[in-house]
């Protein structure tokens, strides 16, 4: 049998996906390439020195919804924000999408196709992963979790709250899931005490790469649908 090593990047990045959601489903989870895998190019084949660049992560994280596309949408910003380790990235696949910086036009967003990994999210890594194996600056992975019930507060709630100050459940609710992602800094206030969370808005569209506004109504629509990540990526 061939001997094989991850990259050091593989190590680390699993192990932080691992600390930040201890119950995850693994069954898809890989990092050597089967029998499959051998018959062609691929990054999860080890190279000629026995390194394997390619990870897969099953997408059931076991954590609040859409966690898994909230991973997977942090760590292509992280690399098109180009953060410190950025180059360790090759590039990202999933739910029939790829994002690299191989394209002018795409640089580190999602290009459509028939690209697979449906059932995982697959990361690939450069030689520069090999040796660096720092942590990675992607809040959800520092995110409080078990915070946020699941409900979705209405947009037109939130607005209001952030004109008038009003403490109320949405503002709440915004606040515990803007924790899970890793946006919020400190502890989020209890129901009734928490307002509008307007500094980890912020934090949001910094750390994304988005345009950073805040009162107007159009945007408080664009923002929880990207809380929701629905299939609309125009800026918040």
């Amino acid at each position: 049998m061939t001997t094989w090593k991850p990259v050091a990047g593989i190590t680390t990045l699993r192990k932080q996906v691992d600390e930040r959601w201890p119950k995850r489903d693994k069954r898809s989870d890989g990092i050597v390439g089967d029998l499959a895998h051998q018959g062609r190019p691929s990054d999860h084949n080890p190279d000629s020195r026995g390194y394997v660049h390619a990870l897969d992560l099953d997408e059931d994280f076991r954590g609040s919804e859409n966690d898994n596309r909230w991973y997977a949408e942090q760590l292509i910003a992280y690399a098109r924000t180009k953060r410190s380790g950025y180059q360790r990235l090759k590039n990202v696949v999933y739910e029939n999408r790829v994002a690299s910086g191989t394209y002018a036009d795409h640089n580190w967003t999602w290009r459509d196709g028939d690209y697979g990994h449906t059932r995982h999210i697959h990361t690939s890594f450069t030689t520069k992963g090999e040796s660096d194996g720092s942590e990675f600056d992607i809040p959800i992975l520092y995110g409080k979790a078990g915070l946020w019930d699941g409900a979705v507060p209405f947009y037109d709630i939130l607005k209001n709250a952030s004109v008038t100050g009003e403490k109320n459940k949405a503002t709440w609710r915004l606040a515990c899931r803007l924790a899970e992602l890793g946006f919020f800094e400190g502890p989020v206030q209890p129901l009734g005490k928490q307002g509008y969370p307007v500094k980890a808005i912020y934090n949001m569209q910094d750390y994304m790469g988005w345009k950073r506004r805040e009162y107007d109504p159009k945007v408080h629509r664009a923002i929880w649908r990207k809380l929701k990540l629905s299939e609309n990526t125009d800026n918040a």
